[in-house]
């Protein structure tokens, strides 16, 4: 285990598997060592290191014949000898996973992602313009009029491809309403999880004398 001076910061990991860690030695000294000097540790990575070992993950599988009463290898059984815990995934079938019927994990997702919000509209309504933000250059001018289209009418989609983003314009303001309501917070293309706002209005800039 990889632990030193008895110390509860230390990630549970085994050196031999995973050699010269340098995870590791963040955590022993405070400081990662890179090609750049030392750094200090990612907040992030220090959040999600273990804390503990996850026995639970390599325990033996539930003896189904012992569940119903059948299991006649006792001790010799390499399968675990207790009843399963019950809840709303003890009935749950790949079938219903897979067809999306009666599917608690499913649900719970939804869930999420109905409490996620809506965008606002902007209060000038002549702004029917959206913008895409994250784009990379697998998505086309294609694969954008293909998620937009269903909510309205298209009146043009501009694609700026060295700053990574795209304008789509409706040809009315209730088309880009049903689109943001739609695909806010939820607007994959390719593969690729996109950025979904309104434009901004745009000023007209005064000329200096």
């Amino acid at each position: 285990m990889a632990q030193r001076d008895g110390s509860a910061l230390i990630p549970i990991a085994c050196e031999s598997c995973l050699g010269d860690n340098p995870y590791l030695k963040m955590s022993w000294t405070g400081l990662y060592e890179s090609s750049y000097g030392k750094m200090r540790p990612n907040d992030t990575i220090l959040k999600l290191q273990r804390r503990r070992p996850n026995y639970e993950r390599n325990r033996p599988h539930v003896c189904s014949h012992y569940t119903i009463g059948r299991c006649t290898r006792g001790a010799e059984c390499p399968y675990r000898h207790e009843m399963p815990k019950t809840g709303e995934l003890s009935h749950h079938n790949i079938k219903d996973r897979y067809y999306g019927e009666n599917d608690p994990v499913a649900m719970k997702l939804l869930g999420k992602a109905g409490e996620m919000g809506t965008l606002e509209p902007p209060e000038d309504e002549s702004i029917k313009t959206l913008y895409l933000g994250g784009l990379n250059s697998s998505i086309l001018e294609q694969d954008i009029r293909d998620q937009f289209y269903a909510y309205g009418e298209i009146e043009s989609i501009r694609i700026f491809d060295e700053r990574a983003y795209a304008f789509v314009t409706y040809t009315t303001r209730k088309g880009a309403e049903k689109a943001t309501q739609a695909l806010y917070n939820r607007l994959v293309i390719n593969g690729k999880r996109l950025k979904l706002s309104w434009r901004r209005t745009q000023v007209p800039k005064t000329v200096s004398r």
